[in-house]
């Protein structure tokens, strides 16, 4: 059984794609499904996918027409066999352990949902924490 389904919807992103999918690739903890969701790329973007499933057995890709972020994420839930899912944009990247203390913390608490704190990374090398408190509650 899968763990954890991740789906990243993709529209032309052929300059950033590499570093989404290496980032979620290399995760310490393995038992993971990668979903990409190819939303009407005009650009390389479904060629980088289609490379990246030759590699990895766990990739499904999913081609359709471009219907925006919302209908491509639910794409992706639509073939998500995880008992957790987890959403990462293909202009992301995202640290080796993310899944692994998710996962962990979402087991050990009984979750039904994990969040954690995004930070922005900048040309420059700057990284800014978006939000250093995050609670739920007060959202």
């Amino acid at each position: 059984m899968i763990n954890i389904s991740i789906i990243v919807p993709i529209y032309n992103l052929e300059k950033k794609l590499n570093k989404c999918i290496y980032s979620i690739l290399e995760q310490t903890y393995k038992n993971f499904e990668l979903i990409l969701v190819n939303d009407g790329s005009t650009d390389n973007s479904l060629k980088i996918c289609n490379e990246y499933k030759r590699k990895d057995n766990r990739i499904k890709i999913i081609n359709k027409e471009n219907q925006g972020l919302v209908l491509a994420r639910k794409s992706g839930l639509d073939e998500a066999t995880g008992k957790y899912i987890i959403f990462i944009d293909g202009d992301d990247w995202v640290h080796k352990d993310l899944l692994n203390i998710l996962y962990k913390e979402a087991e050990q608490e009984s979750c039904d949902i994990v969040a954690c704190n995004p930070y922005l990374v900048y040309g420059n090398g700057l990284i800014k924490r978006i939000r250093k408190d995050f609670d739920v509650n007060n959202l």
